[in-house]
């Protein structure tokens, strides 16, 4: 008798969103971890929608450094969480997957404090999203609105990288290999 191999189907890479979520998705009032602070972007909805239509399946990677300084507890970030991803399901808005760190390294907390491989810079949290979910890096994009977003893009080797600058509070660390700057994520959108 003769075994023939059998062909295992490759499972098809895909490409990838990986935003950061406060000062991109939400309004960064700083530590924003509870249903009462927070405030989507505005047009957020249509700029997700239209990422969303171009082909990308869209993942939040956020560090979560008020979890560590005891600004706000796991439970309420959990909240929070499922609070607007809720809103953006009922909008026909599909996160894939939201990824946090809840780590800082002059943290309160005492299980969270110090770094680790999932804080932003580090590229932690992206290299898990790839692995897990079969990522094509040279098709994909991160935005986010801190250089340390950018950082763990390039650490991972994400080739594409924008930044949101609202302020223009970056403006003098542009060298940076960024491939765009806006002041939204719609204003981002109506470049795909």
């Amino acid at each position: 008798m003769v075994r023939r191999a059998s062909k295992k189907k490759s499972k098809k890479k895909i490409k990838a969103a990986f935003l950061d979520r406060d000062g991109v998705i939400n309004h960064d009032y700083g530590h924003v971890g509870t249903i009462e602070r927070f405030d989507f972007v505005e047009n957020v909805f249509t700029a997700l929608k239209k990422i969303s239509n171009q082909g990308f399946k869209i993942f939040i990677i956020t560090n979560q450094a008020g979890i560590a300084k005891k600004k706000f507890s796991l439970k309420n970030y959990h909240t929070l969480t499922s609070f607007y991803l809720n809103i953006l399901r009922s909008n026909n808005i599909f996160i894939e997957e939201v990824v946090f760190c809840p780590h800082h390294p002059n943290g309160f907390e005492k299980k969270y404090t110090g770094d680790c491989d999932y804080r932003k810079p580090n590229p932690g949290m992206i290299n898990y999203l790839k692995e897990k979910h079969n990522i094509s890096l040279s098709e994909s994009f991160l935005i986010g609105d801190n250089l340390t977003d950018i950082e763990a893009g390039i650490n991972a080797g994400i080739k594409k990288l924008f930044l949101i600058d609202l302020n223009g509070k970056h403006k003098a660390d542009y060298d940076m290999p960024i491939d765009g700057v806006y002041s939204n994520l719609y204003e981002f959108s109506k470049t795909l």
